[in-house]
């Protein structure tokens, strides 16, 4: 059966405009910042109460003067990773060793490792960077042949840099970034359901149900190919310089979506997490859960749930810490982030936070924080001060820092550092 690829458009917001968040002028800081980092265009959106508000700027191809619109489509990169996770955890266990179900799905790959670790890792190590290598995928050029799930992951796609996966270290017992387990989930799926269905767009306000038909408008995209009738914001290297687009896998960095319609797809995952009701309930409490931090806190500044980070915060209830999830994105010529409360006083009448995409390279980053750092003081979070971080404007060193990792280093330490860790849900434990 073909599956049909809709167009992706966030779903319509409510008409009400009563809350406190003024996107006009969030609007005019958009246009201030763009300048002020020389970056061409943004696309964001606000959360607030449940209710998604767009915020756009700039350009999404300077050479055609073509503006941001809200249905302007971005390569969300590493951003992609939570909605693969959520996928994966509807249909198969967290717990389940990795390779009897590459066996039992016909793959001719196994994870491989010393110590017979390949044969220990879960289907959760895959989604929580607790076992296997490979930080960054690269991307493939538009015009070159894209490589399969298993060329990726068995090393015959070392033109493009990337070698065999395997698992670099007893799985569970230490936090690496890995994009090597999204290519390894990608493949598991694939293998179970075949490529067209493992990789057919995420409808509805939280999800695309793999044994039945997408419902709603698409949120996100895992192909390639622009839905007609719609345009992708073209990326650019710090100076201006235009990036030809680039073709990344899938679940680790490949997919392509809006900021509100991921804002409307985080909303979703927040009220599965509140609501028993709720047919993904049972997941969304798998990807959200506290759990020990082995090394994500260094990294990111926040815990890894499963596929998602997770940060509590000091609501003023010591019983009660707000909690956050987020994550970070960074592909050539684009960069993004969402941080967005799903539990706790300040989520008490729905979830609030943040979305932004934009078409950048490193000056993106710090535009994306100082975009951030804008719609946070417009929301008014508890525990939230910018006395406790450095000034954008006076610049982030990145001397010493890997590039894949400035992105990450630059959320932490511009924005996540300024929240208030709840008491006795510290970092490091």
């Amino acid at each position: 059966m073909m599956l049909a690829r809709a167009s992706l458009r966030p779903l319509r917001c409510a008409a009400k405009r009563s809350l406190a968040v003024d996107a006009a002028q969030l609007e005019d800081t958009a246009a201030q910042l763009l300048k002020r980092h020389g970056v061409a265009g943004v696309q964001a959106a606000v959360i607030d109460a449940g209710e998604v508000i767009p915020v756009n700027g700039g350009l999404a191809d300077v050479a055609s003067g073509t503006p941001v619109a809200s249905t302007t489509l971005f390569q969300l990169a590493s951003l992609s990773k939570p909605v693969a996770a959520r996928r994966a955890l509807t249909r198969f266990d967290a717990d389940a060793a990795v390779n009897p179900l590459l066996a039992a799905h016909g793959s001719p790959w196994r994870i491989e490792g010393q110590d017979g670790w390949g044969d220990a890792v879960t289907v959760s190590h895959l989604i929580d960077h607790s076992a296997l290598g490979l930080h960054y995928v690269p991307g493939v050029p538009e015009s070159e042949p894209k490589p399969s799930s298993l060329e990726l992951v068995s090393g015959r796609a070392e033109e493009w840099g990337y070698a065999a996966v395997e698992c670099v270290k007893k799985p569970g017992s230490a936090f690496a970034y890995s994009g090597g387990g999204f290519l390894v989930l990608q493949h598991l799926l694939e293998c179970a359901l075949g490529p067209e269905k493992a990789l057919a767009p995420c409808g509805g306000r939280f999800g695309y149900e793999l044994d039945g038909a997408p419902t709603g408008e698409s949120l996100v995209d895992f192909g390639f190919d622009v839905p007609e009738g719609q345009t992708h914001a073209v990326g650019y290297r710090d100076g201006g310089e235009v990036l030809g687009r680039l073709w990344f896998p899938p679940f680790a960095a490949g997919a392509m979506g809006t900021a509100s319609g991921l804002g409307e797809w985080l909303c979703g995952l927040s009220k599965a997490h509140r609501d028993r009701g709720d047919g993904m309930h049972a997941v969304a409490r798998l990807m959200l859960e506290r759990r020990r931090d082995l090394g994500a806190g260094a990294f990111m500044g926040a815990r890894m749930g499963r596929g998602i980070f997770i940060r509590d915060v000091a609501s003023g209830d010591p019983r009660s810490p707000d909690r956050w999830m987020l994550h970070q994105a960074a592909n050539d010529g684009f960069r993004g982030l969402f941080l967005v409360c799903f539990d706790g006083p300040s989520a008490a009448n729905g979830p609030r936070g943040l979305v932004v995409l934009s078409n950048g390279d490193n000056d993106a980053m710090l535009f994306n924080m100082a975009m951030a750092r804008a719609m946070l003081e417009a929301l008014e979070p508890a525990g939230f001060d910018l006395g406790r971080v450095p000034d954008v404007a006076a610049g982030f060193d990145t001397a010493g820092m890997r590039q894949e990792e400035i992105v990450n280093l630059g959320f932490k330490g511009l924005v996540l550092d300024a929240f208030a860790e709840a008491p006795g849900f510290e970092l490091g434990k």
